[in-house]
């Protein structure tokens, strides 16, 4: 991105354009210890819960990829390593899933993706007096709720990897997950069942993704990428320059409206994600020559972009997170960070 386009607006300001960094940083909480502080992955549960005893297999399914190292927008001088483990195949036989607390029960355990949740489950006693919930015949992997970003980075891969190498019959959800978690599955044709209370199901499939905090990894993006590149219709009109804007999430401020005009007046065409499919917005970001945006979940799009493909994010300092700089890293693709002044 020239320097000229990072200044263009007074509530834009990028250390990597010629400003000077500001003597005193907003204090903000470190990022990793912001997060999910207790996250376990099903590698670790597998001994704490002792699920041996419940018909486990693993499955290796891909090697370790080895660390990745990521400068911290906030503190320069910080660099934070992540480590990613392989990735496993867990099938536990005969547990419940409960898709109003995104549990796992096996037995008088309780085992949760992201630690304990702030709800306390309920008493073992007054687990033992409920009916006993319906069974679901076959091997099913469930798919708990999250950020649109890890949804289609973690849980969709997942779910890809249980149908097509450990012979999931299909997804089960929440009756309450979100609608476009459903019409997702619609869009790419995952089979999927909803369900509204707890099943016992007969074989119950996980993917372990092995790394810390929830950082992207690359394998799993690319079987997203392979899944759904031969369904995506690209524009006719490639290399373009794409602005996208958050001015129709929950995330709106009164900022937004004041960043979709300057970006159009500079040559951005304006792309509001919550107007498109999702396969329309992949291939929006498949064509595209640069991509501009506030910091948002829709950035997990930079899967499908060309690499080279420049990428400028505009972030507060307030919540600086350095997520998508790894994803793009990742890709290949030209990263800069604006700081927005608001």
């Amino acid at each position: 991105m020239s320097s000229g386009s990072c200044l263009s607006h007074p509530n834009w300001v990028s250390p990597r354009c010629g400003q000077k960094r500001p003597r005193k940083l907003i204090e903000i909480k470190v990022f990793e210890l912001a997060r999910y502080p207790a996250r376990a992955t099903w590698g670790s549960h597998r001994e704490e819960f002792s699920l041996s005893h419940w018909d486990l297999q693993v499955h290796e399914i891909s090697p370790a990829l080895g660390m990745l190292s990521v400068q911290d927008p906030v503190v320069p001088s910080v660099i934070h390593s992540h480590g990613y483990g392989p990735l496993y195949g867990i099938e536990l036989s005969n547990v419940v899933f409960d898709p109003r607390t995104d549990a796992v029960i096996a037995g008088e355990r309780r085992v949760w993706e992201f630690g304990e949740p702030r709800k306390k489950p309920l008493q073992t006693v007054y687990m033992k007096g409920l009916r006993s919930p319906k069974s679901l015949a076959g091997a099913w992997t469930p798919m708990r709720n999250s950020s649109f970003a890890h949804w289609i980075l973690e849980d969709l891969p997942s779910a890809l990897l249980s149908i097509s190498r450990l012979g999931a019959k299909g997804i089960l959800v929440s009756e309450a997950s979100p609608r476009w978690q459903r019409r997702i599955l619609e869009e790419v044709g995952l089979p999927w069942m909803a369900v509204d209370n707890r099943v016992r199901v007969e074989r119950t499939i996980f993917v372990d993704r092995q790394t810390d905090y929830g950082w992207p990894r690359s394998d799993l993006a690319q079987v997203v990428v392979d899944y759904v590149k031969d369904r995506l219709l690209l524009r006719e009109a490639p290399d373009q320059m794409f602005y996208v804007s958050n001015n129709g999430s929950k995330r709106a401020d009164f900022s937004s409206q004041a960043f979709e005009q300057r970006a159009v007046e500079m040559g951005y065409v304006l792309v509001r994600p919550e107007r498109l499919s999702w396969l329309d917005q992949a291939a929006l970001f498949a064509s595209a020559r640069k991509v501009m945006s506030i910091h948002g979940g829709h950035l997990a799009n930079l899967i499908f972009c060309k690499p080279g493909t420049q990428v400028s994010e505009l972030m507060s300092r307030r919540y600086a997170n350095p997520f998508f700089e790894i994803l793009a890293m990742q890709q290949g693709l030209c990263y800069d960070r604006c700081w927005m002044t608001t």
